[in-house]
């Protein structure tokens, strides 16, 4: 008789493995295995659970208990189940195939930021105030300093922030470089009688059409109206005022200029 050879470690091992393996067969991906939740039923397994992903042999015992969601992630909310992301930025989830809302929901505000003397665009931030530059979120971004730039003056506008001025007339300013319009805007300065004044000019003499910079001498003469027809000229009692003149005294026959003095005696005219 042949002597009796006990089983070694290594080969108990392996024999365990094998019915392992008979008794747990991997499904074959080709065989129509069912989806259960998040996992998948084994060949000849139905999904008794599909919250809990719970797969048995037909007919056999399930547990009803349900599972908290598991689905995919969206957003700042997690889907069920058998739900689909279908707008991340508002964490909506639906069914595969239903209808889902196209709105941009933003976590912050949508005010636009203000960067030194520009503005940055949605969605971007600020990364370098004193030269007024802005990155989206990350971006690259320059670290060099700019320094306050002067204000300059440009027709009615005021350059601010490095502008330069590339048209007076129009008070048009540009960043250094770039392209400028060369039209020619008419001044739009006070109306002075039959003129227009320059910008910074005032209307001194309206009769003439006479401008003069703020505070510098100017002609009190009365000019008379080249266009305009000659005005008749006043009786004042015995008298007739000469063209501009206005009676002030008709008793005494005295004419003036508009608003000049005048004197209030009566006289008594000889019969």
């Amino acid at each position: 008789m042949s002597p009796f050879r006990p089983f070694t470690l290594k080969a108990l091992l392996l024999l365990a493995m094998t019915f392992g393996a008979l008794a747990n067969p991997v499904p074959d991906p080709n065989s129509g295995a069912v989806q259960c939740g998040t996992k998948t039923c084994a060949t000849g397994e139905v999904c008794c659970n599909e919250s809990c992903g719970i797969c048995t042999k037909p007919g056999a015992g399930c547990i009803k208990k349900l599972c908290p969601p598991e689905g995919p992630k969206c957003g700042p909310n997690t889907c069920a189940s058998g739900e689909v992301c279908c707008n991340e930025s508002c964490g909506i989830c639906t069914p595969p195939g239903g209808k889902c809302t196209q709105q941009i929901c933003q976590s912050k505000p949508s005010e636009p930021v203000k960067c030194g003397p520009n503005t940055c665009a949605k969605g971007d931030v600020c990364c370098n105030e004193s030269c007024g530059i802005c990155t989206p979120p990350g971006g690259f971004c320059t670290q060099q300093f700019c320094g306050l730039k002067e204000d300059v003056k440009c027709g009615s506008n005021t350059c601010t922030g490095g502008d330069v001025c590339c048209n007076e007339s129009c008070g048009i300013c540009t960043a250094p470089g770039e392209k400028c319009t060369e039209e020619f805007c008419l001044p739009e300065g006070e109306k002075c009688g039959t003129n227009t004044c320059a910008k910074g000019e005032v209307c001194c003499n309206a009769s003439c059409g006479i401008c003069t910079k703020q505070d510098e001498m100017c002609t009190q003469q009365v000019c008379e109206s080249v266009s305009a027809p000659v005005a008749a000229r006043a009786q004042c009692g015995p008298s007739t005022c000469a063209p501009g003149q206005v009676c002030c005294n008709e008793s005494c026959g005295i004419c003036t200029a508009p608003g000049g003095k005048c004197t209030q005696q009566i006289c008594n005219l000889a019969k």
